[in-house]
């Protein structure tokens, strides 16, 4: 048997040795796998957004930005949150300022769709089928912007054909979307019936309707915001200190001019 088994090899320690073999490359399968996640959920911050809002220039990040950007990172807040407030009051300028540059857990960046007074039911005189037409050029628009539609595939689709690609379209995302200008409620609610995605949305809107509605994170401007935020950009911009500013300016600043 010495002899035999020192010719031939024993069968039975190959097989053995084949499945130890086995068994390490499968672990090593799983190692690689891992350090491949790790590598990828460490970047991902650093990656490149694929879409960006742009922002007006000059602006220094107020309290209530920062409110705001923390509101949209908070674990378990509405998937919404609702900026309301007088027209020309801030509302789209402090919605660009922190789409501009997203939290760093909408790894796919984010977005800008403006509505308008033109999308809304009041523009359209009461007409319903109006009203979804120019609802569906809007989100087409959006669909475009993301790359999940070209320019001329929105030729003869209805509301609902058009609610369904955008369904499709943000499956997995992780997205901020500003919906700017809101005039009507369902607006808010098509976006936000939309499921398996991780994208949340900042809006912006001058009706007290919508926010008196819609389920939502509320924020509103004031005028006492707006004395605040006019004095950071007169700081921003001028280089004084708070003591230096000259009386007539805490006038106009206290007014929104």
């Amino acid at each position: 048997r010495v002899v035999w088994s020192s010719v031939t090899g024993d069968p039975l320690m190959k097989y053995v040795q084949l499945i130890r073999d086995d068994l390490n490359w499968w672990l090593e399968l799983q190692k690689l796998t891992e350090s491949v996640g790790n590598v990828i959920a460490s970047t991902a911050k650093s990656t490149p957004s694929l879409v960006r809002v742009k922002s007006e220039h000059g602006y220094p990040v107020s309290k209530k930005c920062s409110y705001v950007r923390e509101l949209l990172i908070t674990d378990g807040s509405h998937r919404v949150v609702l900026i309301v407030g007088l027209s020309g009051i801030g509302k789209s300028c402090l919605a660009r300022q922190i789409a501009s540059d997203p939290p760093g857990n909408f790894v796919d960046g984010a977005i800008e769709l403006s509505f308008g007074r033109w999308c809304s039911r009041a523009a359209c005189n009461g007409n319903r089928d109006e009203y979804h037409k120019r609802l569906v050029r809007k989100i087409c628009k959006f669909l475009v912007q993301i790359g999940s539609m070209t320019v001329n595939e929105d030729v003869g689709k209805d509301l609902e054909d058009v609610c369904y690609l955008l369904q499709t379209a943000l499956v997995g995302r992780s997205m901020l979307i500003l919906l700017d200008d809101v005039w009507e409620q369902d607006i808010v609610d098509r976006f936000t019936n939309l499921y398996d995605n991780d994208c949340r949305y900042l809006v912006t809107t001058r009706d007290e309707a919508i926010y008196e509605i819609a389920e939502a994170e509320k924020v509103e401007i004031s005028k006492d915001d707006i004395k605040e935020i006019g004095k950071d950009i007169l700081l921003y911009h001028s280089l004084l200190t708070v003591e230096e500013l000259p009386v007539y300016s805490s006038i106009c600043i206290f007014h929104g001019y």
